[in-house]
């Protein structure tokens, strides 16, 4: 017999001892767990659909036999699982062992008890069996992976192989096993113990002493029978662990958790029963061990359930109120942060909040936010938590970043209005961990080592540390053996203490620490000023281009309903319409989710988005025409042929189409609407004059000229000396927009693509506007506009949700290298003293400036995982504006929401016939303003809603200032104002804003007057 030693292996004692510890438990140890076992009758039947319980109950079934292939992916097989259990089992424990090589559902006595999948396989069903028992249960395949039918670099040859056939699932096992939960245990015990010693210094005591434990352990228990060692194994084993250290130097608190994107790989229709599996997992662990708590953070999952398996969702909402799960995260779900409005991430957080305040009430009171895996967080955001009543911000995703290692675990994060939360980045760097030993030592070695240096400015260190584990992404869960070492890893040597509790609690733990270490201290936790930049995963930024616009979209569209309910609070309209804002709101909140938007989800996820949009484009303007008729009915305006809407929140004039005409509104106020016939349109058809030559377009402000290759050749303000194009050294120009009203159009062929530019120039306008119409053709290829200007400045201003930010033009550190492509919203801008340049969009996010050029991503086309990502027609505006050096000055905010959002027209009654009487007559448009906002020269607020009070009493206005400085304003109410919060009743209301400051208002309305018996 040859015998193998270290030396000759290539591996250290250690090692060579830790492989033979493996290979006892695996061979020795897990086979004796389940000591008796015997097969089950199994019948099919299959279906494309999702169906439920009750046709699966009155299908037709074929008997099958481990090995049967079934599919195809996407598909739906119900196993009809029969047997009895054998005599000799009796007084066992006894589990159901399945596998269909996919994700499946185990249906017993009618109820949904436990998920199979790749990380779980056996289900306990009788914790002490009777010889003969029936068994007869029906169990859910579902054929796909955790991850869908996507394969990934790590997965096995063979496993890529079977998921490209036809038919990919597999029925592998179907058995009853007898379990020995002594036995089960004490082999999870001595993995654990393993595992530790190998991520220990090999040279440590602590390291050899678990080695030398382990041998002696090893060496007592019979390989024919190690059950016979067990006895005196166990205590040796327990006491092993114990260990001899000190006291341990962190503490982490471990929390259950099953990651469940709400789409990526999968539709939304399988995560409905992802959900489903993952949280009867949970409620069955928890039967088993009592200490475990689980989180489960997304509000829309919660929803799903109760829609889909309220029995289920009852089970979950004694064990919220037992207080063990934990309904909390704040948002309706794990949203994408650097697409949504701001507005919308308030309603994230407000519908969210809500909802589990409803379900669960005092317990589903929110403190934290909980975003463990999206790409990026504004600065504006810890105000609008600070607002909403969060303090505490936790992530895992700043570990993922490419190039720059963050430096903090536990901090202050101040937002661009100063205000602060307190910030966790889970240390292990893992939403999924199976806690492991060498995860719990990598939690503490990145918490020590970026919040106890020793030559830290502000050295206080919080030794507490947040870890979620379960499996994830796809759901599952913690399994049995992970919550088995959140019990073990309490008090075990050379591991951080391990204990087991709620995430709120934990919150409440990091700020009790924090107020106590500064009262003796003095000092304070390190302070994170700013947005928290992802370095990584920027294409998110411009992919699936059509959703982010039609996101940004029905955004706007949501805003401008919400405002026309607003101005007419007393109509049946606006009582009816309630319920259905509140549903297309949550539409719209369900497809921001950081899979979905962002654009990083398989094709079909995006089919059903686009039919969802669809869907929701036909009620928005059903509503938002239902909103104008009683509007008009209540302004006594229902002869008008149009409503002109203006949805900025400033007065403006603007090209509005009526009925196939143009008219030049003017001076129509913030969130206003006008009346009109079809006599004004016409009138207006003459407008300020625009003057078209074959290259050329001018208006009383602005200049524009292209070149043969139909780029911007020249672009100059009037009133200025200077083109704002830059130039090319011996004093050329240097094109826009390289790659009406008065209009210029360019037709582009780039490859297998075609591109059209219309150059729009409005009277009056100071802007020129492009409209692009594109059909994009190509594959792994970036679609950007670039704008280099006549300017040297070292930063440039960028709008984002609530406010803007100042960045760098250069890339002196690896921080500014990293920043190649930032997030923004509607507008960037890039100025020196007396000549500036602005460029806008309507629902692009991907930005840059290096030097002089101000850059946005329009189009990204990769391969995976959605091949048709950006393939098609597309249509979108930007627009650019010279100007005079001050983008404050020059309202680059109010200009970027002029092209953002348009004039709103609604018609109000069908087109008279050729010829007929307009019931209007050609008289002045009249105007219906809830409210005037004047704002002081040199400031600015944008209205970020102006709604009815989610309960119906009352009105809402949020303001924001968005200039960076005192804002002084006064609204003028035309509004029946009874009460307003915080200020003393008034037909008008004066307000200073501090810079960036957001301010909701609570508005009450007088009851109407009683008619006259």
């Amino acid at each position: 017999m040859l015998c193998y030693t270290p030396a000759m292996i290539g591996i250290s004692d250690r090692d060579f001892a830790a492989l033979r510890f493996e290979a006892f438990g695996n061979e020795v140890l897990a086979p004796a767990v389940h000591p008796l076992r015997a097969p089950l009758q199994v019948e099919v039947f299959q279906t494309p659909e999702r169906v439920t319980l009750a046709l699966a109950e009155q299908a037709a079934y074929t008997p099958v036999a481990p090995g049967f292939r079934w599919g195809p992916a996407w598909s739906t097989a119900w196993f009809k699982v029969r047997g009895q259990v054998p005599p000799e089992m009796a007084g066992w424990p006894v589990a159901l062992r399945f596998s269909s090589g996919t994700e499946a559902l185990l249906w017993w006595q009618g109820a949904r008890k436990q998920g199979f999948d790749e990380n779980r396989d056996t289900c306990l069903l009788l914790p002490c069996a009777q010889g003969g028992a029936d068994i007869e249960c029906l169990i859910e395949a579902a054929c796909n992976a955790p991850l869908g039918v996507t394969m990934f670099w790590w997965h096995h040859p063979e496993l890529m192989r079977r998921w490209s056939e036809e038919r990919p699932g597999r029925l592998e096992c179907c058995e009853l096993v007898a379990v020995d939960p002594v036995l089960w245990r004490f082999r999870e015990q001595y993995d654990f113990a393993r595992r530790l010693a190998l991520c220990l210094p090999e040279s440590s005591a602590r390291a050899n002493e678990l080695i030398r434990g382990l041998r002696e352990i090893t060496n007592l228990m019979p390989a024919a029978d190690p059950r016979r060692g067990l006895e005196r194994a166990a205590p040796l084993l327990e006491a092993l662990l114990a260990g001899r250290g000190g006291a341990p130097a962190t503490t982490c608190v471990a929390v259950g958790h099953a990651h469940i994107d709400t789409a990526w790989l999968w539709p939304i229709g399988e995560t409905r029963r992802k959900i489903q599996r993952s949280w009867a997992n949970v409620l069955e662990l928890m039967e088993r061990f009592p200490g475990l708590y689980f989180l489960a953070s997304q509000a829309q999952h919660y929803a799903f359930c109760e829609e889909d398996a309220p029995a289920l969702f009852a089970r979950v909402r004694e064990r919220v109120a037992e207080g063990r799960w934990e309904a909390g995260g704040a948002m309706w779900v794990e949203s994408d942060a650097n697409c949504p409005s701001g507005e919308a991430l308030v309603r994230q957080i407000l519908h969210g909040a809500s909802y589990w305040r409803d379900r669960f009430g005092e317990r589903g009171r929110q403190r934290f936010l909980y975003l463990p895996d999206t790409f990026g967080f504004p600065a504006s955001l810890p105000q609008i938590m600070a607002l909403a009543g969060l303090d505490t911000f936790i992530t895992d995703k700043m570990a993922w970043c490419e190039r720059d290692d963050f430096p903090h675990v536990t901090f202050r994060w101040r937002g661009i209005d100063g205000s602060e939360v307190l910030a966790h980045l889970t240390p292990g760097m893992n939403y999924n961990s199976s806690l492991q030993p060498e995860e719990l030592r990598k939690g503490e070695d990145h918490i020590v080592r970026k919040d106890d240096s020793p030559i830290a400015a502000n050295p206080l260190f919080i030794p507490r540390w947040l870890q979620p584990f379960g499996f994830g992404d796809g759901g599952g869960g913690p399994t049995a053996e992970s919550a088995l070492r959140a019990e073990v890893a309490a008090q075990v040597a050379g591991l951080p203490r391990v204990e087991q509790g709620r995430v709120d609690e934990f919150c409440t733990a990091l700020h009790a620490a924090r107020d106590a270490a500064r009262a003796e201290s003095g000092r304070d936790l390190a302070v994170w000023d700013g947005e928290l930049y992802m370095e990584g995963h920027r294409g998110t930024l411009t992919t699936q281009g059509w959703l982010k616009r039609a996101n940004a979209r029905a955004e706007r569209r949501l805003r401008a309903l919400e405002a026309l309910l607003a101005a007419a609070p007393e109509s049946a309209t606006a009582r009816a319409l309630l319920p259905r804002l509140d549903r297309l709101w949550k539409t719209v909140l369900l497809h921001q989710f950081h899979d979905i938007l962002p654009g990083s989800s398989i094709t079909a996820v995006y089919d059903d988005a686009r039919a969802a949009y669809a869907h929701l484009e036909e009620e928005l303007q059903d509503a938002l025409a239902s909103a104008a008729r009683a509007l008009a009915a209540e302004a006594g305006e229902e002869n008008a042929s149009f409503l002109v809407f203006n949805p900025c929140s400033h007065s403006r004039s603007g090209v509005a189409r009526l009925g196939g005409r143009f008219a030049l509104i003017e001076d129509l106020p913030a969130l206003s609407a006008a009346f009109l016939g079809a006599a004004n349109a016409r009138e207006a058809e003459g407008g300020a004059a625009v003057s078209v030559g074959r290259r050329t377009l001018a208006n009383a402000h602005l200049s524009l000229t292209l070149d043969d290759a139909g780029r911007i050749a020249e672009l100059r303000e009037k009133a200025a000396p200077l083109a704002v194009n830059a130039v090319f050294p011996g004093g050329a120009l240097c094109p826009l927009n390289q790659l009406t009203r008065g209009a210029l159009e360019v037709l582009r062929r780039f490859r297998s693509s075609r591109i059209v530019e219309r150059y729009v120039l409005d009277a009056g306008a100071r802007r020129v506007e492009i409209e692009w119409r594109i059909d994009w053709r190509e594959e792994r290829t970036v679609l950007r506009t670039l704008n280099a200007a006549n300017v040297r400045a070292r930063h440039w201003t960028s709008g984002i949700q609530f406010g803007h930010l100042l960045r760098a033009t250069h890339q002196n550190t690896s921080w500014d290298e990293a920043r190649f492509e930032v997030p923004g919203q509607r507008w960037m801008d890039l100025s020196q003293p007396g000549l500036g340049l602005a460029l806008f969009d309507d629902g692009k996010y991907g930005r840059s400036c290096l030097g002089n050029v101000l850059g946005l991503t329009l189009l990204r086309s990769p391969n995976f995982p959605d091949p048709t990502a950006d393939r098609g027609e597309h249509e979108f505006r930007l627009g650019l504006m010279p100007h005079g050096g001050d983008w404050r000055a020059a309202h680059v905010p109010r200009q970027a929401d002029e092209l953002a959002e348009p004039p709103i027209v609604l018609p109000l009654r069908d087109a008279a016939p050729p010829g007929a009487p307009d019931p209007a007559g050609a008289s002045e448009p009249t105007r219906r303003a809830p409210f005037r906002l004047a704002v002081r020269e040199g400031g600015d607020a944008e209205i970020a809603c102006f709604k009815p009070a989610e309960n119906g009493a009352g009105l809402i206005l949020r303001l924001v200032e968005r200039h960076g400085g005192l804002t002084r304003l006064r609204l003028n109410w035309n509004l029946p104002v009874a009460a307003l919060e915080h200020w003393p009743e008034s037909r008008a209301t004066a307000v200073t804003l501090s810079p960036f400051e957001i301010l909701t208002l609570k508005i009450g309305l007088a009851p109407p007057e009683q008619s006259p018996a």
